[in-house]
């Protein structure tokens, strides 16, 4: 082999030896973004369990803080017991855990309508109206109170909550609703039957998600039906057909001197009885006719002094997020 061959051969080595060693960069890079990826994925399952975790001790902190409330106070509905569950700083916010933080708290449905504020502690159920018992005239009330809707609007999405949990057909706006729901690109059928998530709401005709999560504060599906008149919003109230100045003065009668709600100084009913008997000690601030009132909805089972479900939201953090 002359000086030329083997110049040549050696140029061909060494272009394959490049050509071998870009692959083996190429494949390199390549593992290791693969290993990166699944590193990247498997933090990201730890740290959501993380704060799985930690969400979940905010959840266990709260059912303590309630049964230690429903143990002292012989399961009566008092105000610190209001306090302890409703306005709580000191044991609901910025909680320390191990490896992060967490908080519980809720969104309450202030008294002007459409706003609301974070508040830290949880929220019972039964200060809501149920969509599964309520009346359809409280339906609409609160449809036509929340979303300001005129009352044929309400009355419509009234009737199609009715018409989906009951076991008849009934007619909207000059069409079945059967017909409604069967007719649809991807058809289903009414439940005829109560809702088991409040999620469900939106297979009923005319709801949505931006209307759902307005209605949100004062909608529940659990409970017997009776309002909690310690906790229930002026919307709530005022759906059960109770006349404005009636309910303003039911609300400021519970808030106490300070005028706040969940405070040291909220006057709370404990009993059915007590009810009655704290707003006829209110003097001229309830007529005669106003205290008959309430015990007719207090008789009929639509307003009640106490919950026995709750709703509780932990959100969770970890230190270097």
């Amino acid at each position: 082999m002359n000086r030329q061959e083997h110049q040549k051969n050696r140029g061909t080595v060494l272009i394959l030896a490049l050509w071998a060693l870009s692959f083996l960069a190429v494949f390199a890079v390549y593992l290791g973004m693969g290993v990166r990826q699944k590193m990247l994925f498997i933090q990201h399952i730890e740290k959501n369990e993380k704060l799985r975790q930690l969400a979940e001790s905010g959840v266990q902190k709260a059912i303590a803080v309630l049964n230690d409330d429903l143990m002292r106070n012989s399961y009566f509905y008092t105000t610190f017991g209001k306090m302890s569950r409703h306005n709580n700083f000191e044991d609901f916010t910025e909680i320390r855990l191990e490896d992060g933080f967490c908080e519980v708290s809720y969104l309450y449905a202030g008294e002007e309508y459409g706003t609301t504020r974070k508040v830290p502690g949880f929220i019972d159920e039964e200060s809501r109206i149920n969509v599964n018992t309520a009346e359809m005239a409280s339906l609409k009330l609160l449809i036509q109170i929340v979303l300001r809707w005129n009352e044929e609007d309400a009355q419509d999405l009234a009737s199609a909550l009715v018409d989906w949990r009951g076991y008849h057909t009934r007619e909207l706006k000059g069409f079945y609703s059967d017909s409604y729901y069967d007719n649809l690109l991807y058809p289903y059928q009414r439940k005829k039957d109560d809702f088991e998530v409040i999620d469900e709401l939106l297979l009923v005709r005319g709801m949505n998600d931006s209307l759902l999560e307005r209605l949100l504060p004062f909608i529940t599906i659990y409970g017997d039906g009776a309002v909690n008149i310690n906790t229930a919003s002026a919307p709530v109230l005022l759906s059960l057909g109770l006349p404005e100045q009636l309910v303003d003065k039911i609300l400021a009668f519970r808030r106490g001197p300070d005028g706040e709600e969940a405070t040291g100084d909220d006057i709370v009913f404990l009993e059915d009885q007590d009810l009655i008997a704290l707003l006829e000690g209110g003097g001229a601030r309830f007529s005669a006719q106003e205290i008959q009132r309430i015990r007719a909805m207090v008789e009929q089972q639509k307003i009640k002094t106490n919950s026995r479900y709750y709703f509780i939201q932990s959100e969770a953090r970890l230190p270097r997020y």
